[in-house]
């Protein structure tokens, strides 16, 4: 009887564990990348590069930008983000 009421309550933790961890939000991975802000560091047509948590990313764009816009992470192709850029930043 001892042997089924500890092996209950292992399994009792196990399982309000994963139900705690189900309502995270993703910290890593391409899910996390997605939605996230960069900054352009140098752009030539419709592509350059941009600094994202603190790596430098190639991306690409159809809208023009500069070098010190604000940007969001819309797509990710490979090891090239496609962003675009912040409504709510005036970019002028």
């Amino acid at each position: 009887g001892s042997i089924a009421a500890v092996s209950a309550g292992v399994f009792l933790v196990i399982l309000y564990l994963l139900m705690r961890s189900k309502g995270r939000a993703v910290v890593t991975g391409r899910e996390e990348m997605l939605s996230s802000k960069a900054v352009v560091l140098d752009w030539n047509g419709r592509e350059g590069h941009v600094r994202v948590h603190g790596e430098v990313w190639q991306a690409t764009s159809t809208t023009p930008l500069r070098p010190g816009h604000t940007v969001e992470v819309s797509a990710i192709e490979g090891l090239t983000l496609t962003v675009s850029p912040l409504k709510s930043e005036d970019q002028s």
